[in-house]
């Protein structure tokens, strides 16, 4: 479920779900590339190697604290003999620390006024709709 999740809360396509642990209130999924490309000629015939990691704000996600914490390759190709690293797809900009997903919603209530913000912000959920006790 945390796969598809990816795929249809964030639009990350390309990235698998592999572990989650918690830590200061904050939930923090470990994903992983799913292939290798080269990217300039995005041949698969390529070498990897682990970079570093980083740790990218996800915002929150069915009321969790969400951060993704993803592994940069080196990628040298062995067809055009380049040597490049990873291009991570749902980062705004390759330096990014937030999803694309979460800086279109910061955008978005940029341009809210505080009334709209209000009350997107504090509209009941679904499990406040349910039918009133008895």
């Amino acid at each position: 479920m945390s796969t598809s999740l990816l795929f249809q809360a964030l639009n990350i396509r390309d990235y698998q779900y592999a572990s989650a642990r918690y830590s200061n209130g904050f939930t923090i999924w470990n994903i992983i590339s799913k292939n290798f490309r080269c990217n300039n000629c995005s041949s698969p015939n390529v070498s990897v190697r682990m970079l570093k990691e980083r740790v990218i704000s996800a915002g929150n996600i069915c009321r969790l604290n969400l951060l993704l914490n993803v592994a940069i390759h080196r990628i040298y190709c062995f067809d055009c003999k380049k040597d490049s690293i990873e291009n991570i797809s749902f980062l705004p900009t390759p330096k990014a620390r937030i999803t694309k997903s979460l800086e279109r919603t910061k955008v978005e209530l940029c341009s809210m006024s505080e009334t709209e913000k209000a009350v997107r912000l504090l509209s009941p959920s679904a499990e406040n709709l349910s039918a009133p006790k008895q």
